[in-house]
Formats: C-alpha cells, sequence, structure tokens
C-alpha cells in the first residue's frame, strides 16, 4: 500500500509529470486507491487532467466528477505535451481528505490506451431480473443511465458472458459493481470471477444481487515479430 502518491495537503492536491520532451498525448489511465488494495471509498471522487508544453500555460483534456471506481480510462485527441498534471478537487468518497493516486498513466504515439473490447459486444446470461436490465447493459459504456442501467440476475446459477467476435490478448478487467450506479454498496457483488475463453469472457457471479458492468481492457493481439503500431507507447 505504500506504492502510491498520497497527499493530505490542504486545497486542491496535484500530481505533475515531466515526460522530458514534448510527445504526442492520446489518453490517460488513473489507477485510484481500489486498485492499490485500499478500500475503494478512498477511490478520487473528482479530478482534472491538464497538459502543457512550457510547465505554464496550461490546457484542461478532462474533467472528472463523482467517480467512484478504481481505474479511470480518459481519451482525448491527439496533443502535443511536455507536461501532464492531474488536480484532484474532492480527494475520496467517504470524506477522507487524503488523495492516493497509484498510478497515472500517459499513453501517445499515433494511438489511445487500452481499448474496451467488450463494448457494445453480443452479451447472455442466464436471466434477467427485468426486461430491461438485460446483458447487453453491461457493455454499453454507460454506469449513469439510471437503476435500470444494468444486468441484473435473480437466477438460481448466475452468469454473465460476452462474446468478443475474435481473439484478442487480454491486459486486464475492469467490473463495475452497484455502487457504480449509484445503488446501494451492500448490493454489489461479493464473490466473483473472471473466466477467460476463447472468442469469450466468461463472468459468473455468484451473490444474488449481481449489478455489473464490464470492462475487458486489452490491447490487440500483438504480431510478432514486427512491432505493431497499434500498441501505444507510454512514457
Amino acid at each position: 500500500m505504500s506504492s502510491k502518491w498520497c497527499s493530505t495537503a490542504a486545497g486542491t492536491k496535484f500530481l505533475q509529470v515531466d515526460l522530458g520532451a514534448n510527445a504526442n498525448v492520446s489518453s490517460f489511465v488513473v489507477k485510484h486507491a481500489g486498485l492499490g488494495g485500499e478500500q475503494t471509498g478512498w477511490n478520487t471522487g473528482a479530478f482534472n487532467i491538464q497538459t502543457s508544453t512550457d510547465g505554464s500555460n496550461w490546457t484542461t483534456r478532462a474533467t472528472v466528477s463523482g467517480n467512484r471506481t478504481s481505474r479511470t480510462y480518459h481519451p482525448i485527441s491527439t496533443v502535443s505535451a511536455r507536461y501532464v498534471r492531474l488536480n484532484v478537487t474532492t480527494p475520496a468518497n467517504d470524506g477522507n481528505g487524503a488523495a492516493r493516486i497509484n498510478e497515472l498513466e500517459v499513453y501517445g504515439g499515433g494511438g489511445g490506451g487500452p481499448t474496451n473490447v467488450a463494448l457494445n459486444k453480443a452479451a447472455t446470461a442466464d436471466s434477467s431480473c427485468n426486461a430491461n436490465e438485460g446483458p447487453a447493459k453491461a457493455v454499453n459504456g454507460s454506469v449513469s443511465g439510471g437503476n435500470s442501467d444494468k444486468w441484473c440476475s435473480l437466477g438460481a446459477t448466475k452468469f454473465w458472458q460476452v462474446d468478443l467476435g475474435s481473439p484478442f490478448a487480454i491486459q486486464s478487467f475492469t467490473v463495475r459493481h452497484a455502487a457504480a450506479g449509484l445503488a446501494e454498496a451492500v448490493a454489489g457483488s461479493q464473490i466473483l470471477n473472471v473466466a477467460p475463453r476463447l472468442n469469450s469472457l466468461s463472468t459468473p457471479i455468484v451473490p444474488r444481487w449481481a449489478s455489473i458492468s464490464l470492462r475487458a481492457m486489452a490491447r490487440p493481439r500483438p504480431m510478432p515479430p514486427e512491432r505493431n503500431s497499434n500498441v501505444p507507447e507510454k512514457w
């Protein structure tokens, strides 16, 4: 838990990185407290990301409020930047005053950051609580569309599955539970496993309240021995 930046300074807290030279920047990934094994109530609640070519004049590229997730991804139109600054305006979701950032990743090289390969792909499940809470809701790219913006199951054996359409080299998964959609945190899934299969991802969900959004973040499969130009460079 010490592998992070932490600040208890008064007011807006900021983290700044110097890339060493101007470079094309196309996206950011911020890894918050929960990704480092700390309680998710300490995930950064509100923040913005700025870039600069000289360290003095700043342009805001992304602004986030009401965040509850442990990892956030922020694609932007490619810009030239040497300096990147993360300004934390609300350090946590539970009133804690400390800002905790495990990683600030900056991607460029003409491509985006990790890709959500599950977005809007064909999804199936054992059942749905209601007709408007079907499995497609877990890969629609949204958790803020109201109480029905989720997949929910009351089945005896609960499972959710997505077909990615073709093989990918999977890098990581993000599962957004009930609290991400502003439902009661106690309704979130407590036990789950994610089991990749050929051409698909399967997510068996054990608890009764199975309200999830799956973000399968991955880069396209590398094409050895040549370097894959679709994989962004990271500074």
